[in-house]
């Protein structure tokens, strides 16, 4: 969610820390450097560098399931447990057709 103002973002205690940028960015300076490598070069920033991450896992009734709050501006939820609540979510919409093929 893109929040400019910030507004929202205070409402629910999103952080801004040159402190915790400038750690994440240490740290975790192989993510950075192989985005580099891939051809990841922003050329324009929008938004605020120091604004640490909030990962928010939405169901499809609009329920918040999970809400992980980076320890860093490099922090996020694994790809794993994003793949595995999408899949989770199109297991439950997907109908079955195994009913279907029996009795054939």
């Amino acid at each position: 969610m893109a929040d400019e103002s910030f507004k929202y973002f205070e409402e629910f205690e999103v952080e801004q820390s040159a402190w915790k940028f400038f750690f994440g960015s240490c740290i975790h300076f192989y993510k950075i450097f192989n985005a580099t490598l891939k051809g990841y070069i922003p050329l324009r920033f929008k938004g605020s560098m120091t604004t640490v991450p909030v990962d928010i896992l939405i169901n499809e009734d609009g329920v918040i399931e999970k809400a992980y709050y980076g320890k860093n501006t490099t922090d996020h939820l694994t790809f794993k447990e994003i793949l595995d609540f999408s899949s989770k979510q199109l297991f439950i919409k997907k109908p079955s057709t195994r009913f279907l093929m029996e009795g054939y």
